[in-house]
């Protein structure tokens, strides 16, 4: 029994859920323990889903094996009258007729699959090897025609020749083995080819045959001529000897080939030569942020003082400092961390500080602070110290807010400056003392700092499309094959290096409807690198920047499994193909 993901007629039940169940049934059945199968498929499946057509047909195998042909014929038959679509139903259901002999089934089911669905070439190459079995040889060529009208593979004008080749025998009818022997025996050239062009060199009668019967006699004679010879004799004579000689030098070529793999195995081959990355390392950088104090701010308050607080921004989030009452020089010495995960080797945004004075019905304005972190190398520990630096406040550039630079939402505190302040600029004051350095989420720092929050909603990959257009839709195909150095998640303290039993989860996410579709592979037991080569298909539509496709490792536990890893991928940064022949290279993502 071959064991895949089933999920045709069990619509009612999650695929995952369903091959969880299938596999120890499909392991019953190649062993042999055919009661326990029939139970389990009871329970598990047919209790819950009577009409379940891949259940009902396992056990009619199991019931055929049991030597119940009449009950297993029965609930075979009524699958197969419904008309099943599914793969694994379908070839299922052969693999019962085939055992019970009875091919013309396999041949009626495969048709009407044909029929239903014509563009799909696994019913038609199904149909072809049953019109093969039956003999059937002119249904055997035009269906070979369907196959290469639908893919073009030239394969399949072999096949067409080789159903006309085998017409031509056979007169154009498919004929029993006994017929054929009368028919070449009879020699009166009953067994001719429909084709007047075309010979049986079998055919006495025929010219072509003719001649074959006459050197068949002139090789005939030739042998026996120098059989009987004396060099003849001795070859007969020594043949078998030299015939062991030769076997037993085979055999032992292999033992000693066999014995040198086994003693000295040969080694392995080398990984590919493809760049690595610590993903625990990478996942643990931080960036650190540290306000420590502010000198001769601007007097906003009666008395030549202020109510100060900074508002940093890095990226899509922002993080606060308190309140300092009453003051010109404040000291804030509030620390702040800032997600470095997504980020590549190098930093491609500055740190932005806007200086407030705290009222209670709008914030006063009181300055602007760049921090240049642009350009500096996150590895590069030239670049950062955790030593303050000084940092004049200034006005606020006239570009600020554009291109999703630090601000671009309104500020009632700009508005209240510039109402104030309409006659002309004004001139701001002081200077901030700030720290910036690049740490891990193992620091002591990271238990006293404070987490940012986001200021904006969407980052600019996100955004909607400018104009609508009507949406063309696209085949999406996904071939997960193989894993390699996944993280061991099944350790203890008995075991310290168990294995991981890793599966993929392929989803593809909707941004506009929130709709998510979701497909993933089976798990494999206590290894590292899996090899599971499933291909997955989706449809998705344009415009492409609102699809993303993730992928997630998890640990299977058997309901608690955990997350090893995930790769996300914009579906508008994947390569388009028209009429695409043959899939892409395969490419290992991190």
């Amino acid at each position: 029994m071959g064991k895949s993901k089933p999920s045709g007629g069990a619509k009612e039940m999650d695929p995952v859920a369903l091959h969880r169940k299938l596999e120890p049934i499909y392991e019953m059945i190649d062993g042999g323990n055919n009661k326990a199968a029939l139970k389990s498929i009871d329970r598990e499946l047919l209790s819950k889903f009577p009409a379940m057509q891949i259940g009902r047909v396992l056990k009619g195998i199991v019931l055929q094996r049991m030597g119940k042909d009449d009950e297993g014929l029965d609930l075979c038959e009524s699958v197969r009258l419904e008309g099943p679509r599914d793969d694994t139903v379908l070839h299922t259901l052969s693999l019962f007729y085939k055992n019970t002999g009875r091919t013309e089934q396999t041949t009626a089911m495969f048709e009407a699959a044909a029929e239903a669905q014509p563009r799909n070439p696994e019913y038609l190459r199904s149909l072809f090897q049953s019109y093969a079995r039956d003999r059937a040889f002119v249904k055997q060529q035009t269906c070979a025609m369907k196959l290469y009208r639908l893919t073009n593979d030239p394969k399949h004008i072999m096949w067409a020749v080789c159903g006309a080749l085998l017409q031509t025998r056979d007169g154009g009818e498919s004929v029993d083995d006994d017929d054929d022997a009368n028919a070449r025996s009879s020699g009166s050239g009953s067994f001719s080819a429909t084709n007047p062009l075309c010979q049986d060199p079998l055919d006495p009668s025929s010219k072509i045959g003719r001649e074959a019967l006459e050197a068949r006699e002139r090789l005939r004679a030739k042998l026996l001529a120098r059989r009987n010879s004396l060099r003849g004799r001795a070859a007969s004579f020594a043949y078998p000897y030299v015939r062991e000689g030769v076997r037993f030098c085979r055999a032992a070529s292999r033992t000693y080939l066999a014995t040198r793999r086994f003693l000295f195995p040969p080694p392995p081959p080398p990984p590919p030569a493809l760049p690595t990355h610590d993903v625990q390392t990478r996942t643990a950088r931080k960036l650190f942020v540290r306000v420590e104090k502010a000198e001769s701010l601007l007097a906003m308050d009666s008395g030549g003082v202020s109510d100060p607080f900074a508002t940093a921004r890095w990226g899509s989030v922002e993080c606060t400092t308190e309140i300092v009452y009453s003051t010109v020089d404040p000291v804030w010495d509030e620390t702040f961390v800032f997600d470095l995960g997504g980020v590549g080797d190098v930093v491609e945004e500055d740190l932005t500080l806007c200086l407030y004075d705290y009222d209670l019905a709008l914030n006063d304005f009181l300055g602007f602070v760049r921090v240049d972190l642009k350009g500096k190398k996150v590895a590069n520990a030239k670049d950062w110290s955790e030593e303050g630096k000084w940092y004049n406040v200034e006005a606020l550039p006239e570009d600020y807010g554009k291109d999703g630079e630090g601000g671009g939402g309104f500020d009632w505190g700009r508005v209240k400056d510039q109402l104030m302040f309409w006659e002309g600029k004004r001139t701001y004051t002081g200077r901030v003392k700030i720290a910036v350095w690049v740490g891990t989420r193992d620091d002591s720092t990271m238990r006293v700092a404070s987490h940012p929050t986001p200021w904006r909603k969407t980052e600019p990959s996100r955004t909607d499309a400018v104009f609508y257009v009507e949406p063309l839709t696209a085949a999406l195909h996904v071939f997960v094959r193989q894993g390699r150095d996944i993280l061991p998640m099944d350790g203890s303290k008995d075991d310290p290096g168990g294995l991981s039993d890793p599966y993929c989860e392929v989803i593809l996410e909707h941004e506009k409807t929130q709709k998510m579709e979701t497909e993933q592979t089976h798990y494999i037991d206590d290894v590292d690198a899996p090899e599971w080569d499933r291909k997955f298909s989706f449809v998705v539509s344009q415009p492409y920047t609102q699809n993303t496709l993730w992928f997630k490792v998890y640990d299977y536990d058997g309901g608690f499994d955990q997350l090893i890893g995930m790769v996300k991928l914009k579906c508008e940064d994947l390569e388009i193909h028209q009429g695409l022949v043959k899939p892409p290279a395969a490419k290992w993502y991190t």
